[in-house]
């Protein structure tokens, strides 16, 4: 009954009276084929009732798509610049055939784990992060990024969506939670785009918003939801439960780095900086009451003078494989867990100007 469903659903995604809604499965319904489904069909062990169900829902869904085909030669002919608008499916779906045609063995790679991870083993999800990771690394090293924000939109788009994803998933499954939710937090600042049917989605929100600051009475909205991995998220956390599963963030500038097995030392510059010397004296205020029921007062304090103070980021610990590209005087962001101070690179810029980004979640930038 696969087959009987998923049209069953794809004829229920028809039925929306969105617009961008009917113009994403527009590609997909296009492409239904009667004789190859009663092939299939055919071939399932489904008595009278289940056959006749999916040969109903077929039906159904090839109904829809000619209502809302037509719908849509009505809605160009009234207003010609729909016409570019539901253009711009096939042109997507076009496009992502050619990307799974020359990234097959990567994203062959990513879905075998995918089906792994959402399999009955969950034996069967661990052991993958050294193997994925040299499948993902080589997509995320060819970003070409002027700025942090360029790098987390190129992660978050096609093919790199793909294999971030399962990435993180596998991160998550293989003892690797801290990298997981690391992943998940470049994904927040970006919608992602994995898929055709996302393609096309944000491809035509993209061409509504262009036709509406064009033309303010263009009869049709945009619906976007801004977000990141969803549901997958949410399952990987489901394996992120020990206390380092959620890092904290530091920054500064390298100053040495020390090879110690499959780890790397990094140590940081000091920082010399002047800063007001405080004269301070306790007040009958209160500030603050704690948890053990200890009272904090309000202290009053006023400055008399300056003096020096030398400021050092604490040392991190590194796995060896994320340190590629990494050399003293490079400004340094990174993601650690609080107590063994042992993390991943997010990003790592050429030097404090920030203009040029060498290392991005532990892959040297080419």
């Amino acid at each position: 009954m696969k087959m009987g469903i998923g049209v069953q659903r794809a004829a229920e995604a028809l039925h929306e009276r969105d617009g961008t809604a009917v113009a994403v499965c527009s590609p997909v319904a296009s492409r239904l084929d009667k004789a190859a489904f009663d092939s299939h069909v055919a071939g399932l062990k489904l008595n009278l009732y289940g056959r006749t169900i999916a040969r109903e829902s077929f039906a159904v869904a090839k109904m829809l798509h000619y209502r809302y085909a037509g719908t849509a030669k009505v809605m160009i002919a009234q207003e010609p610049a729909f016409k570019a608008l539901f253009e711009i499916p096939e042109k997507e779906w076009t496009k992502w055939e050619k990307l799974r045609a020359d990234n097959k063995a990567a994203i062959d790679a990513a879905m075998a784990y995918h089906k792994s991870f959402f399999g009955p083993s969950k034996n069967a999800r661990k052991g993958c992060f050294e193997n994925l990771r040299k499948v993902w690394a080589p997509y995320i090293a060819k970003i070409k990024a002027a700025d942090l924000q360029a790098a987390r939109m190129a992660l978050t788009r096609e093919i790199n969506s793909i294999l971030s994803t399962e990435m993180m998933l596998c991160s998550a499954a293989d003892g690797q939670s801290l990298f997981a939710n690391l992943i998940s937090r470049e994904f927040g600042y970006s919608f992602s785009v994995s898929g055709p049917r996302m393609g096309i989605y944000y491809a035509m929100i993209e061409s509504i918003v262009g036709t509406i600051a064009d033309r303010e009475n263009f009869p049709m909205r945009p619906k976007q939801n801004m977000g990141h991995v969803g549901v997958n998220f949410n399952v990987a956390l489901s394996y992120a439960r020990d206390k380092d599963s959620f890092g904290s963030e530091g920054e500064a500038v390298i100053e040495k780095l020390t090879p110690s097995g499959d780890d790397v030392k990094i140590t940081f510059i000091k920082i010399k900086m002047m800063v007001d010397e405080l004269s301070c004296t306790e007040t009958n205020k209160i500030r603050y009451i704690n948890a053990s029921g200890i009272v904090e007062y309000q202290q009053d304090c006023r400055p008399i003078g300056r003096k020096e103070v030398t400021l050092q980021e604490e040392a991190i610990i590194i796995p060896a494989w994320s340190a590629g590209g990494l050399k003293k005087g490079n400004l340094a962001s990174f993601y650690i867990n609080g107590p063994q101070r042992r993390g991943f690179p997010a990003v790592v810029w050429a030097d404090k100007e920030k203009k040029s980004i060498v290392n991005y979640l532990g892959v040297e930038l080419k």
